[in-house]
């Protein structure tokens, strides 16, 4: 499923989906998966650049990929905001599921988190949830007031 998630998200580029599937994969160490990463690599330069560090040699994957993950990832995956996952969420196509995590933030919004809103009424647009974009901008006219 992880390899599958990585080809998905080469499609678009470098993009920090794309570096997180390939150190997910890359937890594993499987000389396979170096070959794949190594081939993603040598496609398209601007992944060479997002992958960089990647080790040359199979036996230092799984050494590569830990140590990124934990300095730049930590350990809980539920330390990452839940924008974040519905933004991945929209990304993959998921679009409901994606609807539904925004549509909980927004639910939820409070006075701190108004910065948050411009970003609920964007994804919300790009999801085409149009009545919920402009609940958001909304809401964000009013705390300005």
């Amino acid at each position: 499923m992880l390899r599958q998630l990585l080809l998905a998200e080469a499609r678009f580029g470098p993009t920090e989906e794309l570096r997180l599937a390939a150190v997910l994969v890359g937890r594993y160490g499987d000389p396979a998966d170096h070959r794949l990463l190594t081939s993603l690599r040598e496609q398209n330069p601007d992944i060479r650049a997002l992958l960089g560090g990647l080790p040359d040699h199979p036996g230092q994957l799984r050494t590569w990929a830990t140590d990124f993950d934990d300095s730049n990832h930590g350990q809980d995956p539920h330390d990452e905001p839940a924008l974040a996952w519905a933004h991945l969420a929209r990304r993959q196509g998921r679009t409901e599921l994606a609807r539904c995590a925004l549509i909980r933030l927004l639910d939820d919004i409070g006075p701190r988190d108004e910065g948050l809103l411009p970003l609920l009424a964007h994804e919300f647009t790009l999801l085409g949830d149009l009545p919920q974009a402009a609940r958001a901008r909304q809401l964000q006219a009013a705390a300005r007031t």
